[in-house]
C-alpha cells in the first residue's frame, strides 16, 4: 500500500499526514522504480521525469547535452519486472559506448541531492590496479510513493545513496555513499 496526497506536493516535501489527508493505493514495481527515479532527480532543475503506462516507459528530459549522455549510459535502457518490460530513456541520448564513471559528475552536477566525486587512483601499499571512484550524496533521507510492504504508511524513506545503487547498479571501480558532514 502507498500513500498518495490528495494535494500533490513536490516530492521530497513530505508533511505530516494523517489518516483523513490521504488515501491508499497499491503501486506496482515498475512505478515504484519510475518513483526512485523521480525521487533522484526531484532537486535538479534540468531533468524532468515523465513515465507512460501504455508504452511501460520512463523518459528523462534533460537540459544539459552532456548530463543527457552520461545519464543515458549510466542508466538501464529497460528493466524486467516480471511479465512486464519497462524502457528507460533519456532525452537527448548517445548511443557511443563510454566508461560510466567518466560521467558521474557530469550526470549529477546543478543536483541538490548530489555533494561530490573523489577518485583515488592508488592507495600505497595495496596498489589498486584501477582507480576507485566514490559519488557521494548529501546526508539526507528521500521518501518516495511505493509499496514494498515495509512500510504501513505506503512511502519509502531512504538515502539518496541507495536509490543510485538501485537505479545504476554495479559500475565497476564506482561506489555510491553518502557525506559524513
Amino acid at each position: 500500500m502507498s500513500i498518495t496526497k490528495r494535494k500533490r506536493a513536490s516530492l521530497g516535501t513530505d508533511s505530516n499526514l494523517t489518516g483523513d489527508e490521504c488515501e491508499m493505493n497499491v503501486y506496482a514495481p515498475w512505478i515504484i522504480f519510475y518513483r526512485q527515479i523521480e525521487a533522484m532527480f526531484s532537486e535538479d532543475p534540468e531533468v524532468v521525469v515523465t513515465y507512460d503506462d501504455e508504452t511501460k516507459t520512463i523518459t528523462l528530459r534533460v537540459e544539459d547535452l552532456k548530463k543527457a549522455e552520461a545519464l543515458s549510459k549510466l542508466l538501464p535502457s529497460h528493466r524486467v519486472f516480471g511479465n512486464v518490460e519497462v524502457t528507460v530513456t533519456v532525452v537527448p541520448a548517445n548511443k557511443e559506448p563510454i566508461d560510466k564513471s567518466k560521467y558521474l559528475e557530469a550526470a549529477f552536477r546543478g543536483n541538490g541531492a548530489f555533494s561530490h566525486i573523489t577518485t583515488i587512483q592508488d592507495i600505497p601499499p595495496m596498489h589498486l590496479p584501477n582507480p576507485v571512484t566514490y559519488c557521494v550524496f548529501k546526508k539526507e533521507v528521500v521518501q518516495y510513493d511505493a509499496d514494498d510492504m515495509s512500510s504501513e504508511s505506503g512511502r519509502i524513506s531512504t538515502l539518496y545513496q541507495d536509490i543510485a545503487k538501485e537505479l545504476f547498479g554495479n559500475i565497476g571501480g564506482v561506489y555510491f555513499c553518502t557525506d559524513s558532514e
